[in-house]
């Protein structure tokens, strides 16, 4: 009887728990918030990042990814009018640090909006030379708002 009362307890709250993640292969370029608060993350596998992979944690459970090596590798979020329950999974990558120069700082993504980086192609066309990717994430609740 235990057993059975606790797939349906994991039944019941599954629908609840939110996330997205990247894996140790692509990086996060791009970040929707629905209108409901809820985060989507946009992921993309840069030719030039091919041979290429990065050290993440197993879960999301920060509450940020402060490192200057690491990037948000997953976020998840047990519901998105909870305060506390949005958490990152952070992807450590050692040439990050000295082959990126931070480009935006503070974005703020209020509910409705996107935020999609962009990759950068050679004057030909022809070459990869740069890509946008995202570092850090935090949830910033209105002060006002529940």
């Amino acid at each position: 009887m235990t057993l059975l009362y606790s797939f349906i307890t994991l039944f019941i709250y599954l629908p609840m728990i939110l996330a997205d993640f990247c894996g140790e292969n692509k990086i996060p370029y791009g970040l929707e918030v629905y209108a409901n608060g809820r985060a989507s993350l946009q992921c993309s596998r840069p030719i030039c990042f091919k041979k290429h992979y990065s050290d993440c944690e197993e879960r999301a459970f920060k509450d940020s990814c402060p490192s200057k090596s690491a990037w948000v590798g997953g976020i998840t979020s047990i519901n998105p009018l909870l305060k506390n329950a949005f958490h990152v999974q952070c992807c450590e990558f050692e040439q990050l640090q000295n082959a990126s120069v931070p480009l935006h700082r503070n974005m703020v993504i209020s509910p409705g909006e996107y935020f999609e980086g962009e990759e950068v192609m050679d004057d030909l066309g022809l070459e990869l030379t740069a890509f946008d990717v995202i570092t850090d994430l935090k949830q910033i609740r209105h002060p006002n708002k529940t």
